[in-house]
């Protein structure tokens, strides 16, 4: 029988902050508007996404919930229990596995917003199962449980939430690495091939609503439209416009760039994107500080500057964390579908 470590490294897993080892095997490129979503969903969602999801038998998937339903699918190793709390306190119990006969299942769902985990039901095996969501999965709807909070929501359970929430504080932080290494990042320059992971990431309606020039939808067309641009300018000696993308485990998950590069004056314009499930992780301030480094040092500038919509909060954020200083608001300075927008201008200088 192949162990925990054969999968891992077969279906090339990577630790999930939940607990456990996973791997997005799937993600709808095509998306649900924000506005037809429920009020609890914050910004478009892929139709369905898909996980590999591993436990080792030492290992537990931590108490959690999230805002979409979930389908659970057994497919190696030992039976997996899934514990559930729901919305009124009541408590259930999962087992995922082959054995119909003990009253194991071969599929579940865990139903939106119910507090939920899970552990393997021999320490010496492991469990390999897979996770389908719809409305797709999003970080930004993933929660942890702390064990105060739920501890005076359910007093009941206190078993359950001091095993699945054990070691809390010790866990947020290993969490972080977790996700920290999870996301790691490099800044590479475009090249054939990119066109599936560019479209799947880039084509979002709130990526285009925040920059001038991203359409959407974005279609495989626009992806080889760029990619060929990109890789003629790829061979220019000084172009007046560099593009990097933003790779993570492989796929283009965003991308930054040197417009308008004035080599005289010594000075350029940057932006960027990144998928929208890597917002909220300090990967785009770490890329542009990254990017802006290359400006200076590579390209010898001496003043980088973006301007950026005035409704676009977070991605002013990511210019100040990134030592980008504001120089002034340009009243109705982009026009955009007809309509002027107001921007903020932010520079960094050397």
């Amino acid at each position: 029988m192949k162990n925990a470590e054969y999968w891992i490294k077969k279906l090339e897993l990577k630790k999930h902050p939940e607990g456990g080892y996973f791997k997005e095997v799937y993600r709808s490129c095509e998306l649900i508007r924000e506005d037809v979503l429920p009020s609890r969903y914050k910004g478009s969602r892929a139709f369905s996404t898909s996980i590999y999801f591993l436990l080792k038998g030492s290992q537990v998937s931590r108490l959690h919930r999230i805002k979409s339903d979930e389908l659970w699918h057994f497919y190696q190793g030992s039976p997996l229990i899934i514990h559930l709390i729901g919305k009124n306190g009541e408590y259930s119990q999962i087992n995922l596995g082959y054995d119909f006969e003990r009253g194991q299942v071969f599929q579940t769902a865990v139903p939106a917003g119910l507090w939920f985990c899970a552990e393997v039901s021999d320490r010496d095996s492991y469990s390999l199962v897979g996770c389908t969501v719809a409305p797709g999965f999003d970080f930004s709807d993933f929660e942890l449980g702390k064990k105060k909070e739920l501890l005076a929501l359910y007093p009941q359970h206190k078993k359950i939430i001091e095993k699945f929430t054990k070691l809390q504080r010790e866990d947020e932080r290993k969490t972080h690495r977790e996700i920290s290494e999870a996301m790691k990042f490099k800044l590479r320059k475009f090249k054939a091939g990119d066109e599936e992971s560019l479209t799947k990431n880039i084509n979002d309606v709130d990526i285009a609503r925040n920059t001038l020039t991203i359409p959407y939808p974005y279609a495989k067309k626009d992806a080889r439209s760029w990619i060929k641009r990109n890789l003629k300018l790829n061979r220019v000696r000084k172009p007046a416009e560099i593009n990097f993308v933003i790779e993570i485990n492989g796929e283009v998950a965003g991308a930054l760039g040197f417009a308008r590069i004035d080599r005289t004056n010594k000075n350029a314009e940057v932006s960027y994107w990144l998928a929208k499930k890597y917002w909220g992780k300090g990967i785009m301030t770490d890329a542009l500080k990254e990017m802006t480094k290359l400006g200076f040092e590579k390209h010898k500038l001496r003043r980088i500057y973006a301007y950026v919509f005035a409704p676009n909060k977070a991605s002013q954020r990511v210019l100040e964390k990134a030592g980008f200083i504001l120089e002034g608001k340009l009243k109705k300075h982009k026009l955009k579908k007809g309509k002027y927008y107001d921007s903020f201008l932010y520079a960094k200088v050397k």
